[in-house]
């Protein structure tokens, strides 16, 4: 089905300033079958960036819509120079997505799909997700510069098993 609870970023949105939606650096954490569209920098962060030790990790992104409307269409790429999808920076061990159809994260309009980070931004593992496209696949919409951006760390992104394929 479709995510029923939006969190809409406007009211916070500055340009080119630091408005991010839900950050999760306690570990451990799930968000699950959420819509979060409208913030300026990162819809979603897990751990902390720059250079700070790292955060727990082993959060899990799952069933959401980043980016993108409800009913999954674009909203038109409203995003400042830095506009990320779901952010990780040194936090070890994510799940982002899944194998299965229930897992899978919608993602569009964004700078970056997923953007990897940090000093122990290692072992996360983005699988299953659609990035630029509607929810069956089959349509891009909106624009997506990257769909996954790593920096200096070791992650799974796709992978062997049905269903890690990240579209």
């Amino acid at each position: 089905g479709t995510p029923i609870v939006e969190l809409d970023g406007t009211g916070i949105n500055q340009p080119n300033c630091c408005s991010v939606g839900p950050r999760l650096t306690g570990g451990s954490s799930t968000l699950r079958g959420l819509v979060l569209n409208r913030f300026g920098q990162q819809v979603i962060m897990l751990g902390t960036p720059g250079n700070v030790p790292p955060q727990r990790g082993g959060n899990i992104v799952e069933s959401c819509f980043i980016g993108v409307t409800p009913t999954g269409t674009s909203l038109g790429f409203v995003g400042g120079s830095l506009n990320w999808g779901i952010g990780i920076g040194n936090s070890p061990r994510n799940l982002i997505g899944g194998t299965t159809i229930h897992a899978r994260n919608i993602m569009a309009d964004l700078q970056d799909g997923v953007a990897i980070g940090g000093l122990s931004g290692v072992s996360n593992v983005v699988q299953g997700n659609y990035i630029g496209t509607v929810i069956t696949g089959t349509i891009a919409i909106g624009q997506v510069q990257s769909g996954v951006a790593i920096f200096n760390t070791s992650n799974v992104i796709g992978g062997t098993p049905y269903g890690a394929g990240n579209l």
